[in-house]
């Protein structure tokens, strides 16, 4: 048992207590992820990627504009 915790090496994880909780953690020592918070993660990144692209294409409207064109005439393919 290092650090407490009890190492599985058929699923190579670790079980340990956090916050009073029995967890898995990786084999490097982080915590793994509960579906929930696995979710969220995935929610605050998607987010994050949708702000990205965003401000991306407001700096392209931006680039068009002092370009003398209207990025709202572009026409589709």
């Amino acid at each position: 048992m290092e650090n407490g915790r009890l190492p599985s090496q058929q699923l190579g994880l670790e079980l340990g207590i956090h916050e009073r909780q029995l967890r898995w953690f990786t084999a490097q020592g982080e915590l793994f992820p509960l579906p929930e918070e696995a979710e969220r993660q995935r929610a605050e990144q998607s987010q994050r990627q949708a702000e990205q692209a965003q401000q991306r294409l407001e700096q392209l409207e931006a680039y068009l504009r002092s370009q003398g064109i209207d990025p709202n005439q572009i026409p589709e393919s």
